[in-house]
């Protein structure tokens, strides 16, 4: 556990020295928070997490990370813990629906390109993995916000239990249905501050049902019993609007997923897995309606649950016609989709909407978003975790280097965060938009680009495009750098010149 070197509140937590470091709340346990929360005890910044759930809550599913973050745990001291609870993925191979082989998205070489292999974990042992790094008693379990208050002198939060807390900066990494977001933005919205593209709802271009399956026979499953993980993408045939995703994980399981692209959903298929269940009057915007919530305001607010999309979560009509719907297409594991879900445990069911947004405020005052909260990307090659790891890296890195804990000295910090990651962001959102049409794509647009992307550019183009994304990889400017991995363009962060006099300091005392 760090030692931090100057004391805070005893009666408010917040920094009580002009040159201290920062008090930080974490709003959510998720992979970002818990990111953040590892970060800042190396760095010696104090922190607590607060979690609305009695435990930690991961999805089911598997958490897929590549070269963009590994330098960070390797800075930490952790790349073979992690290698250690991964299996390596073995390509990207998309099938038709009678496992015809389409294509392969793989990089040829990729460790000697990129430094790094890229890798599947599983979503809840990566998590508590994760968790584990976080001292005793910084997470706060059951501890739903349900009002924020800040100023100049500080940021306070109350939760629905009635305790307060107090810090200096508060951190929303509460998802893509952040409530931290909401509330922020309603007041922002209130002093007509906020950009009109910010309350605008986010695009929803597929309808995903997703599972992992108990433990299976690897005799029935050979290939469960390989150590990589194998991935791979089938497409329904024209005019159909389905694909699904098999992946082996590790503990002999496989994770699926049955992706609906809404746009090429005709009216029949439509028809049969919406119904009569079908939410025509949710307002889907990215605020709820007044008739979901109480109003929101700034700084009180109501902490939504955690949930799906409006219309979605728990809604088990959806899922059993959409079950009903796909049940025999085969897998190219052998078997059907059917087989895997018999083998999956009804309630780790999801039925979600795959959602894309980019916003464009990220900070106001004492509050800074990170992760899903500020942009949601699409679950394309694991962009979206490493993009939401990312931020907690270059947060930490802006905390450390903080002058003081000024209302003045924090906005300028926020201010180089988003300036150091929003361009990057918004490049990997089209990243992943063209690799969601690569992968779920199924109109005639989308499978002609897939068939010019798979078939005639040049595998060098190929390998070009795959490693666009994982050429930023941002180190903790606080701890030693480690060197560049692997044949590819190298990345070139600005030190931190705190960090170098502290060095200098060092080497003469």
């Amino acid at each position: 556990m760090s030692h931090y070197p100057f004391p805070l509140s005893p009666t408010t937590g917040i920094s009580n020295k002009e040159n201290a470091p920062p008090h930080v709340m974490i709003v959510g346990a998720g992979i970002a928070g818990l990111l953040l929360g590892i970060l800042l005890d190396r760095a010696g910044i104090p922190f607590r997490i607060y979690e609305s759930g009695i435990k930690l809550q991961p999805e089911e599913g598997v958490v897929s990370l590549h070269a963009g973050i590994f330098p960070v745990f390797e800075q930490l001291g952790l790349y073979e813990n992690v290698e250690r609870l991964s299996l390596r993925i073995a390509g990207f191979h998309i099938h038709q629906d009678d496992m015809t082989k389409i294509g392969t998205l793989v990089m040829k070489d990729g460790k000697t390109v990129l430094g790094y292999d890229h890798m599947m974990f599983c979503s809840i042992s990566f998590h508590e993995f994760l968790a584990s790094l976080i001292p005793p008693g910084r997470i706060h379990f059951n501890k739903k916000v349900s009002s924020i208050e800040e100023n100049r002198d500080g940021v306070m939060i109350r939760c629905s239990d009635g305790t307060p807390y107090h810090g200096d900066i508060l951190v929303g990494a509460d998802g893509g249905n952040s409530g931290v977001r909401q509330g922020l933005y309603k007041l922002l919205q209130n002093r007509e501050s906020l950009p009109v593209v910010d309350g605008l709802p986010m695009r929803r271009g597929y309808m995903c049902m997703m599972g992992v399956t108990d433990p299976l026979d690897p005799g029935r499953f050979p290939v469960l019993d390989q150590h990589v993980s194998k991935a791979y993408q089938v497409l329904g045939r024209s005019p159909s609007p389905f694909s699904w995703c098999i992946v082996s994980v590790s503990g002999y399981r496989i994770n699926w997923k049955v992706i609906v692209q809404l746009e090429a959903m005709s009216p029949e298929v439509e028809e049969r897995l919406m119904g009569d269940s079908r939410d025509d009057s949710v307002d889907e915007t990215e605020y709820w309606s007044d008739r979901q919530q109480q109003q929101y305001s700034y700084p009180h607010y109501q902490q939504q649950p955690k949930r799906s999309s409006p219309g979605l979560d728990g809604n088990a009509f959806r899922i059993d016609a959409l079950m009903k719907e796909v049940n025999g297409f085969m897998t190219p594991f052998g078997g059907t989709l059917g087989d895997l879900f018999d083998s999956t445990q009804r309630h780790e069911i999801m039925l979600t909407y795959l959602e894309n947004k980019v916003f464009e405020t990220w900070h106001h005052g004492r509050t800074v978003l990170i992760g899903d909260a500020c942009h949601k990307l699409l679950p394309t090659a694991g962009q979206e975790t490493v993009a939401s790891m990312q931020d907690a890296v270059v947060l930490a890195n802006c905390l450390y280097d903080l002058k003081s804990p000024s209302l003045n000295d924090i906005g300028d910090a926020f201010k180089d965060f988003k300036a150091e990651r929003y361009a990057h962001v918004k490049e990997i959102d089209d990243i992943s938009k063209v690799n969601a049409k690569l992968i779920y794509g199924q109109t005639f647009m989308d499978r002609f680009t897939r068939y010019m992307f798979l078939t005639c550019m040049p595998r060098s183009l190929q390998v070009k495009n795959i490693a666009k994304g994982m050429v930023y990889r941002p180190q903790a400017v606080f701890l030693p750098r480690v060197p560049h991995r692997g044949t590819g363009a190298a990345y070139v962060q600005r030190p931190s010149r705190k960090y170098q006099d502290k060095q200098r300091q060092q080497q003469h005392e």
